[in-house]
């Protein structure tokens, strides 16, 4: 083998590494990408609990206080 067919070799794969850096960069930045989507839709569904927590706990206190005063009127 020539040097400059061991050359055109060497630079054949380098093409062929690179390349397969450039689509794995691809993959992780996409992947990175659905990551930081799927963690701001778990923020925006914790708050929506948390909100729900909220105004079942506020129902709960309206419910308690009208069977007192429900249980206080025929007492």
């Amino acid at each position: 083998m020539t040097a400059s067919t061991c050359i055109w070799a060497v630079e054949s794969m380098n093409k062929n590494v690179e390349a397969g850096l450039k689509t794995n960069e691809r993959q992780v930045k996409k992947a990175l990408d659905d990551l930081r989507a799927s963690q701001d839709a778990n923020v925006r569904l914790r708050i929506e609990v948390d909100d729900l927590k909220a105004e079942l706990s506020a129902a709960q206190a309206v419910a308690k206080k009208a069977d007192e005063d429900k249980q206080s009127y025929y007492d």
